[in-house]
């Protein structure tokens, strides 16, 4: 028998729920960080690409 709490819930269906809750909100972090990651990537080469298109114009109007 497990004792109860004033409000109903045991301590066994606490634990259970904040267990299921910890999973999903961690699981939520890593992927919410990997996509930051790749999106600085995506910024990254974006700046790159776009700072060769502008070379690339210069020497094509220059020649």
């Amino acid at each position: 028998m497990h004792m109860k709490r004033a409000g109903g819930s045991s301590s066994l269906q606490k634990a259970a729920l904040l267990l299921a809750v910890s999973h999903r909100s961690i699981g939520r972090t890593t992927c919410e960080q990997e996509e930051r990651q790749n999106l600085k990537y995506l910024l990254e080469d974006y700046e790159k690409l776009t700072a060769r298109l502008k070379e690339n114009l210069l020497i094509i109007f220059l020649d």
